[in-house]
Formats: C-alpha cells, structure tokens, sequence
C-alpha cells in the first residue's frame, strides 16, 4: 500500500458542502468525493491518503481514507479554466475521516515522527513513508473522537499502538483502533471471512473497501487495558455475518456461523 498527502485550499475551492459531507461520515462511515491529484500519474486503488487542509487559517490534517479509482484526466474545476481547455487528474476517494479544522495541527506535524517530511507544497499527491503514514494513522486515532465502520456495541477509544514483531494495539473502555482495523484488512482483505461477501464485487468501486471487522473475543468480556494483535484476534466480516455472530451471548464463533451456512 503507498500513501499520499491530498490537498484542500479553501481560498481556491469554497467547498460549500462540507459540514454535510462530515455529517454524513459520521451517519454512513463514509463518502466517496472526486479529488485532484496534481500531476501524480501512479496513484494506485487502494492507496491510503490523508487531507491535508492549506490556507491562511490554520493548516494541519483534517482527513484520511483510500483511493477507489487511478487517475484520470477530466475538465479542471474552476469553470473558466475549464472554458480554456485546462483539465486535472483525479481520483475517487473514500473519506473514512473528515473534519472541517485540522485534527493534526501543522504545528505538530513539524515535530517527531512527522518533521522528517516537509509539510508545504503546492498540490495533491505527495507520497509519504509508510512510516510517516502509520505514524499519522495512530495520531488521528488518539485525537479523533471518530469512530467507523462500528456496531452500536463496538464503541472505542485507542490508546496506543506498539511497534514490532507482532503488531499489536493497546484497548480500553470497548474501544476499536483505525490503525488495527487497517493492519486486520492489510492482513485478511475486505472479503467476509464467513461466507465471502465483497462489497466491491457486488457493488462496484463505490463500495470498495467497506467491511466491518469483528473481535473474536467479545469486547464486553475485557474488564482491564489488553494488547491485541490485529491478524490473530480481529476478522473482516459483513455487517450481515457480524450481527449474526452477535444474535447470542457470548457471540457465536466464525467456524460455527460457517458451519450453519454450509449446512442450510
């Protein structure tokens, strides 16, 4: 996966719809936006992105989600450039992170981990690290109140994520990490490990990437601060497959959800 930094200036594009678009994160899990990519021509589906707003106000990340589509050459947004035959390259992303002011503040991001990449340029698709990416992710999981991709009882706060050979994160008070759920999907994919749901497949690049991911031991069952390891304790299910498992108290497992899928 390689990851990129895409950029909003508010004295270039008003973007009148934002508070709805952030509304509706926060209802659906996600919206998928077009967005310019400056002259970046090798911008992969799937790779991470983060939005970085520019301007005068404060500047900082207020953003993050993947991209749907590869670049492609369409009429330039402002309508009289467009008029004069000037075009731009975009792709559909998914913003799974949205918010009007910086998340990350500009300030911070001169600092460690982050101060070893420059943090102004001019136009979208500047790649980052995968470092820098990671680095990124656990910061807007510490500050961000949001939560995606949930069931009303995997309501989480992240403490922490902890580098090395086992990749693991720090839960408390039921709460689910981003950069957990990415290392999980990273590791297993978006296909449901019950019964081989694919949201893309069936739905199209708008529905790409969407799938819950559910802990194999029930969250309300942890009573104290414990490390999880993303690819062992956490599958990718279907919200179909994942309210099922949660029908019956303690939850079913995967094998036997399977089972009696195979069997009806």
């Amino acid at each position: 996966m390689r990851n990129f930094i895409m950029a909003w200036n508010p004295i270039k594009w008003q973007w009148d719809n934002l508070d709805d678009q952030i509304q509706q994160v926060q209802i659906k899990g996600s919206i998928e936006e077009p967005w310019t990519c400056g002259n970046r021509k090798d911008l992969p589906i799937g790779s991470r992105v983060f939005l970085f707003k520019q301007g005068n106000k404060q500047k900082g990340i207020i953003g993050a989600g993947f991209t749907l589509t590869e670049p492609q050459e369409e009429p330039h947004y402002n309508t009289q450039l467009a008029v004069k035959g000037r075009a731009v390259k975009r792709v559909n992303v998914r913003w799974y992170l949205l918010e009007r002011e910086p998340i990350i503040p500009l300030e911070r991001l001169m600092l460690p981990p982050f101060s070893s990449r420059k943090w102004i340029f001019q136009a979208s698709g500047y790649e980052i690290e995968k470092s820098i990416s990671d680095a990124l992710l656990t910061e807007l999981s510490n500050l961000s109140k949001r939560k995606i991709f949930c069931l009303p009882e995997e309501e989480t706060i992240h403490l922490g994520y902890h580098e090395g050979t086992v990749c693991s994160i720090l839960i408390n008070k039921y709460e689910r990490n981003l950069q957990a759920r990415e290392k999980c999907i990273e590791h297993w994919g978006t296909r449901c490990i019950v019964c081989g749901f694919d949201f893309g497949l069936t739905f199209g690049k708008f529905a790409v990437g969407f799938i819950h991911v559910h802990h194999i031991k029930p969250l309300y069952e942890i009573k104290s601060d414990y490390k999880v390891d993303p690819v062992h304790d956490l599958r990718p299910v279907c919200p179909n497959c994942h309210a099922v498992l949660h029908m019956r108290k303690p939850p079913m497992s995967i094998e036997e959800l399977k089972l009696i899928i195979n069997t009806e």
